[in-house]
């Protein structure tokens, strides 16, 4: 059966990692980003503005029409951008923005996804942070943790009609590196561990948290 991998925050160092894997491993992939970025000739690129509901529907219906409603793809949510204020620093153009960085274009992917394929796959790369009784995270912590319950209602309303999905909560990656870091997770065997969920699987978790080594 055809693998079909949509990668919505095409330019993020994982990003990259997942692509460069998926293309080696045959696996069609389409890469959704905010401006153009430089692929291989492989990749299907769309520029689309993920926190605009309708630039990024007609994207997931441009998808749709080239590989069919029953392809089953894999959307990998890659979206978002860690900041850190502090409370007197978090206001209303802080918060919109981590709104619609790390929440919003979540919530405009895998709407997409649902209304657009008869059934696939979902995941959202979250953070640790979101769980953390730490300070300087008033923003970024908010929104990630809302993702992860915004997965939550994707999940009691559509993994009976063919979709799952998939929570991922990782600590820090060195996506500014090309060499494993300490404390980090490595981009390359989060990409690996990542491409693994396209096999087909009797059991598909809810959560996975990703500690590093």
């Amino acid at each position: 059966m055809r693998k079909v991998l949509i990668l919505s925050g095409a330019g993020s160092g994982l990003a990259k990692a997942l692509t460069s894997q998926a293309v080696d491993a045959g696996i069609d992939v389409f890469a959704i980003s905010r401006k153009p970025i430089e692929e291989p000739a492989a990749v299907h690129v769309t520029v689309a503005e993920l926190s605009d509901p309708e630039q990024t529907s007609r994207a997931f219906e441009s998808i749709a029409k080239e590989i069919g409603k029953d392809a089953s793809p894999f959307l990998v949510n890659l979206t978002g951008k860690y900041t850190q204020e502090s409370v007197p620093e978090t206001n209303r153009d802080v918060l919109q923005a981590s709104f619609e960085g790390n929440f919003l274009t979540v919530f405009n992917a895998t709407k997409a996804l649902v209304e657009n394929f008869d059934g696939g796959k979902a995941m959202v790369l979250t953070g640790q942070n979101a769980h953390l009784k730490t300070g300087n995270s008033a923003a970024y912590a908010s929104m990630k943790l809302a993702a992860e319950r915004l997965f939550d209602t994707f999940r009691a309303e559509y993994q009976s009609k063919g979709f799952n999905f998939l929570t991922v909560v990782s600590g820090p990656i060195n996506t500014w590196s090309d060499k494993k870091e300490p404390n980090t997770a490595d981009k390359t065997e989060l990409a690996h561990f990542i491409l693994s969920l396209m096999e087909d699987r009797s059991f598909w978790p809810d959560r996975i948290e990703i500690r590093p080594r």
